[in-house]
C-alpha cells in the first residue's frame, strides 16, 4: 500500500531535514576549522617559543646558566606546555622542565626524546617539527651552537631545544565556541523553518487545496463550475490557467455535445423516413414524428410497445427471433436498398409496404436496434404502371429503331454526294484561279494598249469633243485595270501563286509614292492629307515595297472615296523590334469620314464585300480591296483591323513585319546651324500643326503653332519685340480667314527689319500656286503631305538667310522686354537634384528678376510649398525620393494649393511625357537642356501680378548690345565635341557661370561609366536609368550635343529593359567620347584659382556675409535665395570653400554653412 501523506507534511519535513543537515555541516565545518585553528596558533607559538629559549641558552648557557633555568621555567608555565628541556650536545639535560631531569640523560628522563631525531637536528641548521598521530601532541627540537674552547666561533654539533604542546585543552575550547555558534543557529533556523512554512502554506499548499477541492467538485458534479484564482507562484499561476483552459473547454465540449444532441434530435425528428429505435427487448424507445404519422400513432402512445404492433398478424410469429439473430450476427447495418419491401400495418388496421433498413449500436451493455422506413405504395403503383407501359413500347422502339436506320443510310448517301460536289467544285474553283492567274498576263496586256494608245490620242486631238470622249475612255479603262488588278490579285492568292518579295528598300520612298497617288485626289476634294512616321520607325527595310504600297493605296483610296471633308492622316508606328525577327510595323489611316457601324465592320475584309448595297451604288467598288489587303498582310507576317463610329470617321490599319536592311541606318541629319533655332507653323488643321511641329523638332528646331494667319501675325511682331524672332514660318495657303498668301502681304506691310524665311505649304504644286506664292514673298513651297526628308531639303536651301544666333545673351541692362515684364519678386521653386542644372535654372531665373528657392527632391518640394508661398514650381521629373510627378500629386492633395502653378522640367517632354505630366495635375512644361526663351514664354503665361494679365505682345525694342565677356574669363576657344556657343547662351550668356558648369562637369563625371556598370551590377535599373538621364540633361547644358545625343540612347535602352551587352554598345563609345572631352577641357580650361583671382569687394562681401549670417542663424529658408543672388560674389571669396558651401546651403545644414561663410570672413579680416 503506498504511503498517503500530504503535500504540507511533505514540504514541513523536508525544509526541516534540509535545514538540520545544513546545521550539521555548519557544526562540523566550525568544528574543524577551530580545532585547525588551535593547531595553527600552537605551530606559530611553538617555534617562537623554542627560537627565544633557543637563543637564551646559546648565549648564556655557558656564562649565566641561571638565566637559562629561569628562561626554560618561564615556558614551562605556559598551560599548553607538556615537556621542555635543553639538551647539551652529548645528549645530557643542561636544563629541564623538572629539576631531576639535569645532568641525566635526555633518552631516559625526557619523555617522547628521540636520539635519531637528536642527532639530526643537532647537526642542522632547520627545526624539526612532529606532530602525534591523534593530533593533540605537537613538539619541535631546534638547534643552538655553544663556543667552542679552542677558539673556534662555535662547535660542530650542537645542542637541542626541545619543547612540546598539549593540544587537549585548545580543542576542547574550539568545540565549545562551535556549540555556541550551533546554538545560535539552531534559533535562527527554526525561525526560518517556521517562515517557509508558513510562506508554503499560503503560496503553494492552500492553492492546492483549492484546486483538490474544486477537482472534487467538478468530478462530483461532472461540470468545471467557477474559475479557480490565479494567484501564488508563476508555476501555480500557470497550473491554474491551465485548469481553468481545461474547465472552459470541459464546460465548451458539454455544450457542443448537448448542441450535438439537439441536431441529432432535429435531424430525426425532422427526418422525412420513419426511424423507430427499440431496445433489447425490442420495445419502442424512440419513434420520430414521420413514423408517427406513416403509422398513424402518437409517439407518446409507440413509447414502450413492442414493435410487432406494428406488423401483420402473420408477420409477428418469428420476427422477434429474427432480429435477434441479426444482432448475434455482428452486423451493425443492413441498407435499404438490400431490404426486402415488407408489409407494415397502420393504426386503423390498413396495410402498406414498405422499404426497411436496420442498424445496431450497443450503448453502456446494452443493445439498440434502429429502424428505417420508407412508405413505397406510390412508388410501388408507379412501377407496375410502368411495367404495364414497358410492354406496350417495346413494339414501338422496334418500329421506330428501323426507321432510325433507314434515314441514317439515306443520310450517308447525301454525306458522300456534298463530299463529292464539294470536291467537285474546289476543284472548279481551283481551275478558276489557276486560269486568272495564269492569262493575267495576256488580259492586261491589250487594256495597257488601249490606255496607252487612248493616252496618244487626246495628244494629237483637236477636237474639244473628241478630247471628251478620249478623257473619258482613259477614266474607264483605269477603273477597269484596277477592277481586273484585284481580281486578278484575289485570283493569285487563292491559287497560292503571289509571292513576297524580300528586298532592300526605302520606306520613305514608298511613302512619298503613296502620298503622289493619292495626294491629287484628296487635294481636288479639299482634303487635308498627312503623313505621320513615329521617330523611332527605321526607313531601310527588307520586304516587298510593291504590296506595302498595294496596300496602303487600297486604304487610302478608300480614304478618300468615303471623306467629303476634313483629313485623311497616314500613321507609321514601330510595335516590334529584334535582331531575330526583324520589326513589325503598323500603318494607320485614319479619315474623318462617312464611318461604319459595328454591323458593317463584321463583313469586311471578305472577298466581294461592301457596308452595305447604298453604299455600293452611291461610291462604287466591287469590295475586294479590303480582302486582298487582309490576305497581303497574312503573308506578310501581320494582320489588319478597323476602328470606325459612324458619321465620326474610321482608322483602317495593318500590320507587317519586316527584315532589317543591311544598309546603316544613318537616319536623318540636319546642319548644326539649325539647332535651337526658332520656327512657327501656321495652320489650322491641329494635326497637321502638331505633325510639322514634331517634324521640324526632329530637325533640331524649337517649333511653335498658331491656329490662323492673324495669330501668325501678332506672334511674328511679338517675337521681334521681345528680341527672340522667328527665323523660319511654315504657313497653310487654304486657311479660314486670312490665307496663306494674305497673311505673308500683311508681314510684309509691318516693316520689321528682319522677317522669317516664309515657306508655302499647299497640296498644290502647279506653277501658278508657285507664282502666287514668290509674289506675296515666299521664299520657298511645300507641297502636301509633307515628310521630313522634303522639309528638311527646303529648310537647308534657306538656311544661308538665316540671322546669327548671338552667341552670348546680352547684358541685363539691355534685356528683352519678355523677361523685364516677368512680375519682379515673384518667388519661384526649382526642384531639381543635379547640381549644374540646379545653377542654370537658378541663374535663369534670377536674371528675370524672380525669388529662387531650391529644393533637391519632391519630398522636399511638398515640405517647402506648405512653409511658405511660391508664385510657380518648376519640377524635374526624375529624382531620388519623390519623383515629380508623385510630388505634384501630393501638392494638389494640399489644401490651398489645387492652383499653384507646377512646371514640368524634363530631358525628354514628348508627347507621352506631356500627357503623364497634364494627368499628374502639371500647368506647363519646359524641356531639357533649358532654353532661356522658352522658360520666359513659361513664366509669362503662368507669373501674373496680382489683378493684371501680362500682355501677349509687346512693344519692338532696340536690338540687344554685343555683349561684353568679364576682364580675366577665358573660354575654350576650340574642343571637338563641345559647342561652346550652344553652351554659353544655355548659361545666360554669362562666361564665369559656363565656366563653373564645365569645371563642375569635369569634376563630377569622370566616373560616370563606371557609376553606371555599378548600378547594374546590382540590378538597380531605376538608379542607372535616373543617372543616364541626368547625364544627357547635364551635356546638353554644357552644349556636348554628342554626349547628349549618346545619353539620350542610354537613357532609351536601359528604361525598355533591354540586355546589357546592347547596353554595353551604347556605352562603350559614350565612354571613350566622355574621356576625350574630359581630357581636352583639363587641358584648355583655365586654373580655377587663376579665375578668381580678382579681388573680391570687400564692403559688399561684408554686408551680404553679415545678412547671411543673420539667416543662417535664424534657419531662415531666404539664405538660400540670397547665396544663390549673391553666388559671384561669393564664389571667388570662398575659392574651393564654394562648393561646400552651396551643397550644405542646398540641403538646410545651416550649421556647416555657418561655419564655412565664417571661416570665409574671418579670411578676409572682416569679422
Amino acid at each position: 500500500m503506498k504511503p498517503s501523506y500530504s503535500v504540507r507534511s511533505a514540504l514541513s519535513l523536508g525544509v526541516t531535514a534540509l535545514l538540520l543537515l545544513l546545521l550539521g555541516l555548519s557544526y562540523v565545518d566550525a568544528l574543524v576549522g577551530g580545532r585547525q585553528a588551535a593547531l595553527d596558533n600552537a605551530r606559530a607559538g611553538i617555534v617562537r617559543q623554542a627560537e627565544m629559549l633557543a637563543l637564551v641558552a646559546q648565549n648564556n648557557l655557558q656564562d649565566h646558566p641561571t638565566r637559562v633555568v629561569a628562561e626554560v621555567s618561564a615556558v614551562s608555565t605556559d598551560l599548553r606546555t607538556d615537556t621542555v628541556a635543553l639538551v647539551m650536545p652529548d645528549g645530557l639535560v643542561a636544563a629541564g622542565q623538572q629539576l631531576v631531569w639535569n645532568g641525566k640523560p635526555a633518552e631516559v628522563v625526557v619523555p617522547g626524546f628521540s636520539r635519531e631525531r637528536f642527532d639530526r637536528v643537532s647537526h642542522g641548521r632547520l627545526p624539526d617539527m612532529q606532530l602525534t598521530d591523534d593530533q593533540r601532541k605537537l613538539s619541535v627540537m631546534l638547534p643552538f651552537f655553544l663556543a667552542a674552547a679552542d677558539g673556534r666561533l662555535r662547535t660542530e654539533q650542537g645542542g637541542v631545544a626541545l619543547l612540546a604542546f598539549d593540544l587537549t585543552f585548545d580543542y576542547a575550547v574550539a568545540k565549545q565556541q562551535a556549540l555556541q555558534r550551533l546554538g545560535f543557529q539552531l534559533a535562527i533556523a527554526a525561525l526560518i523553518v517556521l517562515s517557509v512554512l508558513w510562506m508554503l502554506r499560503a503560496a503553494v499548499t492552500q492553492p492546492l487545496a483549492a484546486f483538490k477541492d474544486m477537482v472534487g467538485r467538478i468530478s462530483s458534479a461532472e461540470e468545471a463550475g467557477e474559475p479557480v484564482l490565479e494567484q501564488g507562484p508563476t508555476e501555480l499561476r500557470e497550473l491554474a490557467s491551465s485548469f481553468n483552459r481545461m474547465g472552459q473547454r470541459l464546460a465548451d465540449g458539454q455544450a457542443r455535445l448537448r448542441n450535438s444532441n439537439d441536431r441529432v434530435e432535429g435531424l430525426v425528428d425532422a427526418a422525412m423516413d420513419g426511424i423507430i429505435t427499440v431496445n433489447g427487448d425490442q420495445r419502442v424507445v424512440r419513434f420520430n414524428p414521420a413514423a408517427a404519422a406513416m403509422f398513424g400513432v402518437p409517439t407518446e402512445q409507440a413509447l414502450g410497445q413492442p414493435l410487432e404492433v406494428f406488423l401483420p398478424y402473420r408477420a409477428r410469429e418469428g420476427h422477434a427471433a429474427k432480429v435477434r439473430r441479426f444482432g448475434e450476427n455482428g452486423e451493425s447495418a443492413r441498407a435499404m436498398s438490400r431490404s426486402a419491401v415488407v408489409n407494415a400495418v397502420r393504426r386503423d388496421g390498413r396495410e402498406f409496404p414498405v422499404e426497411a433498413s436496420i442498424s445496431q449500436l450497443t450503448i453502456d451493455g446494452q443493445r439498440y436496434y434502429t429502424a428505417i422506413l420508407r412508405d413505397v405504395t406510390e412508388r410501388m403503383r408507379a412501377e407496375q404502371e410502368i411495367k404495364t407501359l414497358n410492354a406496350n413500347l417495346e413494339a414501338r422502339v422496334e418500329e421506330r429503331t428501323a426507321a432510325l436506320s433507314q434515314a441514317n443510310a439515306r443520310l450517308l448517301q447525301q454525306d458522300a454526294e456534298l463530299r463529292e460536289a464539294k470536291v467537285a467544285a474546289e476543284n472548279s474553283t481551283r481551275m478558276k484561279s489557276d486560269f486568272l492567274a495564269n492569262m493575267s498576263h495576256e488580259i492586261r496586256t491589250p487594256l495597257n494598249a488601249v490606255i496607252g494608245l487612248g493616252h496618244l490620242a487626246m495628244k494629237h486631238a483637236s477636237d474639244d469633243r473628241q478630247r471628251d470622249y478620249l478623257s473619258k475612255i482613259q477614266n474607264a479603262s483605269h477603273q477597269l485595270l484596277g477592277l481586273i488588278n484585284d481580281i486578278l490579285d484575289l485570283s493569285k492568292i487563292e491559287a497560292n501563286k503571289l509571292d513576297i518579295e524580300h528586298t532592300d528598300f526605302q520606306l520613305n520612298q514608298v511613302l512619298d509614292s503613296v502620298a503622289t497617288v493619292i495626294g491629287h485626289r484628296a487635294a481636288d476634294k479639299g482634303l487635308e492629307l498627312i503623313f505621320r512616321v513615329d521617330r523611332d520607325v527605321p526607313n531601310h527595310l527588307l520586304g516587298d515595297p510593291l504590296r506595302l504600297s498595294q496596300m496602303l493605296l487600297n486604304y487610302g483610296n478608300n480614304a478618300v472615296k468615303f471623306t467629303d471633308a476634313g483629313e485623311i492622316e497616314v500613321r507609321v508606328r514601330l510595335l516590334e523590334s529584334s535582331d531575330e525577327a526583324g520589326v513589325l510595323l503598323r500603318f494607320d489611316v485614319r479619315d474623318t469620314g462617312i464611318g461604319l457601324s459595328p454591323q458593317q465592320i463584321s463583313g469586311l475584309f471578305q472577298s466581294f464585300h461592301q457596308a452595305d448595297g447604298s453604299t455600293s451604288r452611291k461610291y462604287g467598288g466591287t469590295g475586294l480591296g479590303l480582302a486582298i489587303v487582309s490576305r497581303l498582310a497574312q503573308l506578310m507576317g501581320g494582320e489588319v483591323g478597323v476602328d470606325s463610329e459612324v458619321a465620326h470617321g474610321s482608322t483602317f490599319w495593318v500590320s507587317a513585319r519586316f527584315g532589317k536592311s543591311v544598309h546603316h541606318e544613318t537616319g536623318l541629319r540636319s546642319p548644326r546651324d539649325l539647332h535651337g533655332r526658332l520656327a512657327l507653323v501656321v495652320d489650322d488643321n491641329v494635326t497637321a500643326r502638331a505633325t510639322l511641329c514634331e517634324q521640324l523638332e526632329m530637325l533640331g528646331l524649337r517649333a511653335r503653332s498658331v491656329p490662323d494667319g492673324a495669330a501668325a501675325v501678332l506672334e511674328i511682331e511679338r517675337a521681334h519685340g521681345c528680341g527672340q524672332p522667328y527665323e523660319l514660318a511654315l504657313i497653310d495657303w487654304q486657311m479660314p480667314g486670312l490665307d496663306g498668301l494674305e497673311t505673308a502681304r500683311q508681314l510684309h506691310a509691318l516693316g520689321l527689319p528682319r522677317l522669317p524665311q516664309l515657306v508655302l505649304v499647299t497640296a498644290f504644286s502647279r506653277d501658278d500656286v508657285i507664282e502666287q506664292a514668290t509674289d506675296s514673298g515666299f521664299a520657298g513651297v511645300l507641297a502636301k503631305p509633307v515628310h521630313v526628308s522634303m522639309l528638311l531639303d527646303t529648310i537647308q536651301q534657306l538656311v544661308s538667310h538665316f540671322a546669327s544666333i548671338p552667341e552670348v545673351r546680352p547684358s541685363p541692362a539691355a534685356a528683352p522686354q519678355s523677361v523685364r515684364s516677368v512680375p519682379p519678386g515673384a518667388t519661384v521653386l526649382l526642384v531639381e537634384d543635379n547640381e549644374i542644372n540646379q545653377q542654370v535654372a537658378a541663374e535663369l531665373l534670377m536674371d528675370a528678376g524672380l525669388k529662387v528657392d531650391v529644393a533637391s527632391n519632391g519630398q522636399t518640394a511638398v515640405d517647402m510649398v506648405q512653409q511658405r508661398h511660391y508664385d510657380l514650381v518648376l519640377m524635374d521629373l526624375h529624382m531620388p525620393v519623390m519623383d515629380g510627378l508623385m510630388a505634384t500629386r501630393a501638392i494638389r492633395a494640399l489644401p490651398g494649393l489645387a492652383d499653384l502653378p507646377v512646371v514640368a522640367m524634363t530631358a525628354s517632354a514628348m508627347e507621352e511625357d506631356r500627357k503623364r505630366c497634364l494627368d499628374a495635375g502639371m500647368n506647363d512644361f519646359v524641356a531639357k537642356p533649358i532654353e532661356p526663351e522658352n522658360l520666359v514664354g513659361v513664366l509669362l503665361k503662368h507669373i501674373h501680378p496680382a489683378g493684371v494679365r501680362v500682355a501677349v505682345r509687346s512693344s519692338p525694342v532696340a536690338p540687344p548690345a554685343a555683349p561684353v565677356a568679364p576682364v580675366g574669363v577665358e573660354l575654350p576657344l576650340s574642343v571637338p565635341g563641345l559647342d561652346t556657343a550652344l553652351g554659353l547662351r544655355r548659361s545666360v550668356g554669362k562666361p564665369a557661370l559656363y565656366l563653373s558648369l564645365l569645371r563642375k562637369f569635369v569634376d563630377g563625371y569622370r566616373r560616370f561609366p563606371g557609376d553606371v556598370r555599378a548600378l547594374l551590377e546590382r540590378s538597380d535599373r531605376e538608379a542607372a536609368h535616373r543617372a543616364a538621364h541626368s547625364f544627357k540633361s547635364v551635356a546638353g547644358n554644357v552644349g556636348a550635343t554628342g554626349l547628349q545625343e549618346l545619353a539620350a540612347e542610354l537613357e532609351r535602352v536601359i528604361g525598355s529593359g533591354q540586355p546589357r551587352s546592347r547596353i554595353e554598345q551604347i556605352l562603350r563609345p559614350l565612354e571613350s567620347a566622355l574621356s576625350a572631352l574630359l581630357s581636352a577641357l583639363a587641358l584648355q580650361l583655365p586654373d580655377a584659382a587663376g579665375a578668381a583671382t580678382t579681388a573680391p569687394d570687400l564692403v559688399r562681401l561684408r554686408r551680404v556675409g553679415e545678412q547671411l549670417l543673420r539667416q543662417l542663424d535664424e534657419g531662415d529658408a531666404e539664405a538660400q535665395q540670397t547665396s544663390a543672388l549673391h553666388a559671384s560674389l561669393l564664389g571667388p571669396a570662398m575659392g574651393d570653400a564654394y562648393a561646400r558651401y552651396a551643397h550644405a546651403v542646398g540641403r538646410y545644414d545651416f550649421d556647416e554653412a555657418r561655419q564655412l561663410l565664417q571661416a570665409c570672413l574671418q579670411l578676409h579680416a572682416l569679422t
